[in-house]
């Protein structure tokens, strides 16, 4: 576990005295960092462990691909959770994630002054939504 020193600590580790400066780090066994953070409590604290690729024995992580939509985009409409089709925005961004039969695809715009991601399963036609207007 790695652990970074806030404030200037003196520790005692294998025999050696290792005075620390706030900014440094040291890497140290589970069980010593743990006793270290009790010990010394807010004058250390433990660094978040880096992520490692999936090719290395760690978690895999979708890929994923964007790209600018068309400048002259049509306006894109969208059926919400609710059952409600919103939308009459231009897409600002499209993306895949993931590759092969595990593939979706996404288009990014803003709308209510909010991100979205649209899964293309969930797009609906301008007339669905001007008759849904008239409901």
């Amino acid at each position: 576990m790695t652990i970074e020193c806030l404030e200037e600590v003196t520790v005692k580790f294998g025999g050696q005295v290792h005075a620390l400066q706030p900014g440094h780090t040291i890497d140290l066994p589970p069980e010593k960092a743990q006793r270290l953070l009790e010990q010394v409590p807010g004058r250390v604290r433990p660094l978040p462990q880096p992520i490692v690729p999936e090719k290395h024995g760690g978690p895999s992580f979708p890929e994923i691909i964007i790209e600018p939509a068309a400048t002259k985009a049509r306006p894109i409409y969208w059926e919400q959770a609710d059952g409600r089709i919103v939308g009459g925005v231009k897409p600002e961004l499209l993306a895949m994630v993931n590759t092969g039969a595990g593939a979706s695809f996404w288009i990014v715009t803003e709308y209510q002054g909010q991100p979205r991601w649209i899964r293309c399963d969930r797009l609906r036609s301008r007339q669905a939504f001007e008759a849904q207007r008239k409901d």
